[in-house]
């Protein structure tokens, strides 16, 4: 019968150890992007305008404003919530389009693209916040 003896068997356990734990903090994954670095933004979804991104992104949370024509439809009254930093890696808020005939309204996702514009992501339910 083959016995390992108590000091052999300690310092396999260890160098196991170091081996595993090595292997955790790898810099590289295996698309090539390190650990720390962020993920490439991508703008999905409907460009708008840049009086509307202008407005998305300077606005204060509850604001509201007038377009006479918008990704939404024209006539349309726009009120924002507050800016958040979404997982998406983009900065965020959610949008309630009312129709000026007031027969309308749906609240909407809207993001940062970016580049300036921002982008209508998708819509909302009814109950989201």
């Amino acid at each position: 019968m083959y016995q390992i003896s108590t000091g052999r068997a300690k310092a396999a356990i260890g160098m196991l150890a170091v081996l595993v734990l090595a292997g955790c903090s790898s810099s590289q994954t295996r698309d090539g992007y390190s650990a720390s670095a962020q993920p490439p933004v991508v703008s999905k979804g409907q460009a708008l305008s840049q009086e509307v991104s202008e407005f998305l992104a300077t606005g204060a949370g509850q604001s509201t404003r007038y377009f006479a024509s918008t990704y939404w439809g024209d006539n349309v009254e726009l009120t924002t919530d507050s800016i958040y930093y979404a997982a998406s890696g983009r900065n965020c808020r959610q949008v309630t389009v009312n129709t000026m005939t007031g027969t309308s309204a749906s609240r909407w996702l809207a993001c940062d693209a970016g580049n300036g514009l921002w982008v209508a992501v998708r819509p909302l339910a009814s109950g989201a916040r």
